[in-house]
């Protein structure tokens, strides 16, 4: 790579599979490079995970450039600046040193295809394509071996490696046996493994595992995670460390190796979490990415314990953040207080953020907080963090709708919803949510007319040319809108809204199908013909009956109707029937009375006398057997089928009924 830096390459793209080591072999370049001072090396790494992750590679950034460039840093801390500014402040300072090696790690090459896109992704994506497009500079970018980087030198990190050197026994303290036997049983047919998958290889062996089926099912990273994480399904306090390591975004010392639990893990975890899972890199340990990502994905730690451990990473940040700041270590200071103030965030805690006891460099971290706080349903202050990202940015579209959809959630404020909608809307027309969920309000708050008006200006500007373009932006805007529609028994514009749904996406959208039937079930109950359950296609309703009959019957009908039990009382059963012509495709409808004995003789439910009103049945006509005169009717009921086959999806949320159980509740108190 220095060779290549050396010979006057613009674009170095350091590429290799996940377990290849290339975030290690950046960030080991970049100490290299700025060790020899020959010129000045600016180190970027995206973190993998958390909201604030643009921010806080931004403000590494800013702070490299501090002896370069001093007046930058000053306006990068202030949180009156917005995003777009301080990025384009950094770019440009970047552009006035030429000559200067940028080192990327963990660039946002691509936005997610098919989704709408967060604040958070989009300024991730928007920070790599501003830096990368300095003209001037020299590039490293770590990226996947798929990644699209044009006219850059390629360096492909191998997956191979040296396994005689790994596996050596002096190399792995208590567990040297075990890498012995998983050397002799494969020799350099390991050479095809990287170092990491050779670690969890050797912990595969510790806990009993033949190398042999290694090698012989061609096990790789994916795989040997997979198969470690089965081995080790007993002992759950090292996967509880592990979970609790896997939430830091940096290296982390011995301190927090303690804090995690790892002292208190029995023998041969203790060496295989050192020896095996973890790794040094410039004398402090990291946890595997792809470790860490299984650990949180599922769920090593429970909602609480998740909560606790971020507490812990706050301390142990504000720790370093302390020291760096006593030693005037400026870029590990801005750092560590960026790391703490995520955690806390992570944590949910909005008293200690509130206080200002930490700084608050951009307007994105009160964004990061109130979604934290939303999501663990603290409302308020949710609201309050939104409040707080407006008053250092008041051009943040993302607070303004996000404090729009916490407010909505509480129901006590319409008119300031309805105005913080319409202001993310006017900042950011081309946000699907937005337009959804003002829509949504409108109806939830009666107002059909101005939601109808929102509905089209939505489609005038999120619908592509080619119907199903974007697939996805019908089932956040139209599924969203016809259920609420639906709910609310507004079956005229919930039609009109489903009718905008192209083909394509009728197809292969089982929501849609599922509101087309519960769509039509509505209209017929409006209009006293519901004599079908919602669950039976709209196709099949006449190609019955539905219900299960003896075989022997089954041979035997002569005719069959649809019905529902409309009233029960004393006097009887009282059923709507309808009939359908073959020949025509004519339905007619009509009453079927019924005294109880009568229903409960027909009937071949077992519990026909508590059946309520709405029941679905069936009244088949069998043809007299031998011997008798007259056909033969039975009454089959729909109770309890198959009601998994028809789902809306979950509940609508917010409920939709808020702002009347608010005004009530005000009206009580």
């Amino acid at each position: 790579m220095r060779a290549a830096l050396g010979s006057g390459a613009t674009m170095l793209a350091l590429k290799g599979q996940r377990s290849a080591g290339k975030s290690a072999a950046a960030a080991k370049l970049a100490r290299v490079l700025a060790e020899e001072r020959k010129q000045p090396v600016v180190f970027i790494s995206i973190p993998r995970n958390g909201d604030d992750a643009a921010a806080v590679a931004l403000l590494h950034a800013a702070s490299q450039l501090n002896d370069l460039a001093p007046q930058v840093l000053p306006e990068i801390k202030s949180p009156k600046r917005a995003w777009s500014q301080k990025l384009e402040l950094v770019a440009e300072t970047l552009a006035r040193q030429p000559g200067t090696v940028l080192v990327f790690d963990n660039p946002r090459l691509e936005l997610p295809r098919g989704f709408p896109q967060t604040l958070f992704a989009l300024e991730a994506y928007e920070l790599t394509q501003k830096l990368l497009g300095v003209r001037d500079l020299q590039k490293v970018v770590t990226a996947s071996s798929s990644a699209p980087l044009v006219d850059a030198t390629e360096v492909v990190l191998p997956t191979r490696c040296i396994a005689s050197e790994v596996l050596q026994p002096k190399r792995w303290n208590g567990l040297g046996a075990y890498a012995e036997r998983l050397l002799n049983a494969g020799g350099e047919q390991w050479n095809e493994y990287s170092p990491f998958e050779l670690r969890l290889a050797v912990a595969l062996v510790v806990k009993g595992v033949d190398p042999a089926e290694v090698l012989a099912n061609g096990w790789h990273y994916r795989e040997l995670v997979r198969r470690l994480l089965s081995a080790w399904a007993g002992p759950e306090q090292l996967k509880k460390v592990i979970g609790r390591l896997s939430l830091l975004r940096e290296p982390f010392d011995e301190t927090f190796l303690r804090m995690a639990g790892a002292e208190q893990l029995e023998q041969q975890s203790a060496t295989i979490l050192r020896q095996a899972l973890l790794f040094k890199e410039n004398g402090r340990w990291v946890l595997h990415d792809l470790l860490a990502r299984e650990a949180r994905d599922h769920n090593w730690l429970t909602r609480q314990e998740i909560i606790e451990a971020h507490r812990q990473a706050a301390h142990y940040h504000q720790t370093r953040f302390e020291k760096a700041r006593n030693t005037e270590d400026l870029s590990i200071a801005l750092r560590q207080e960026m790391e703490c103030v995520y955690h806390l965030t992570e944590a949910g805690d909005a008293e200690t953020l509130f206080s200002e006891k930490f700084s608050i460099f951009f307007s994105e971290q009160y964004d990061a907080l109130g979604k934290s706080l939303s999501l663990k349903e603290r409302y308020p202050e949710a609201v309050r963090a939104y409040e707080r990202a407006l008053e250092h940015n008041s051009g943040d579209w993302y607070a303004h709708h996000y404090l729009a959809y916490n407010l909505d959630i509480l129901a006590t404020e319409p008119q300031r919803v309805e105005d913080e909608y319409r202001e993310a809307l006017a900042l950011r027309s081309d946000q699907v949510w937005f337009h959804g969920r003002l829509i949504c309000f409108l109806i939830t708050t009666g107002r059909l007319l101005d939601a109808k008006k929102a509905w089209g200006t939505a489609l005038a500007k999120l619908i592509p040319g080619e119907p199903g373009e974007r697939g996805w932006i019908y089932d956040e805007l139209h599924r969203q809108v016809a259920w609420l529609l639906l709910h609310r028994g507004q079956l005229e514009f919930a039609e009109r809204v489903l009718a905008d749904v192209p083909s394509s996406v009728q197809e292969t959208a089982p929501w849609y199908r599922n509101f087309i039937r519960f769509m039509r079930v509505l209209q017929e109950a409006e209009e006293n013909k519901l004599v079908f359950p919602p669950f039976i296609p709209v196709e099949q309703r006449w190609h019955g009956p539905h219900l299960i009959l003896d075989p022997a019957d089954a041979a035997r009908i002569e005719d069959w109707y649809p019905g529902r039990i409309a009233s029960v009382d004393a006097r009887g059963v009282h059923i709507r029937i309808a009939k359908r012509d073959p020949q025509t495709g004519h339905e007619r409808y009509g009453w079927r009375d019924l005294t109880m004995e009568q229903f409960h003789r027909l009937s071949s439910h077992a519990a026909s006398l508590k059946l309520p009103a709405g029941t679905f049945v069936e009244l088949v006509v069998l043809r007299p057997v031998t011997g008798k005169r007259a056909p033969q009717e039975l009454i089959l009921s729909h109770t309890g089928s198959r009601k998994e086959d028809f789902s809306l999806g979950p509940a609508i949320f917010p409920p939709p009924d808020r702002y009347i159980l608010s005004a009530f509740t005000s009206s009580t108190t």
